[in-house]
């Protein structure tokens, strides 16, 4: 995830390629705020509405590894 904390936008940079790979974005007190259906290398998160702060990015794929990055928006 880079950059991060990030202003208006931010990069997840796989290793490999992913395909149906669902990434949710939570917040400090644990609501869900986002939900993507991913493919691809590189996903660009835009910040949009979400309101400055400490947010959780957990990427579930489909051969079962889960991963948890804190983001945070200035």
């Amino acid at each position: 995830l880079y950059p991060n904390p990030f202003t208006t936008q931010t990069n997840i940079t796989f290793l490999t390629e992913q395909k149906n790979t669902r990434i949710t974005i939570t917040d400090a007190v644990g609501k869900e705020v986002r939900n993507i259906n991913f493919s691809g290398k590189v996903l660009t998160i835009e910040k949009g509405e979400l309101a400055p702060g400490i947010y959780v990015v957990n990427v579930a794929s489909t051969n079962g590894q889960a991963t948890a990055i804190k983001m945070e928006i200035q």
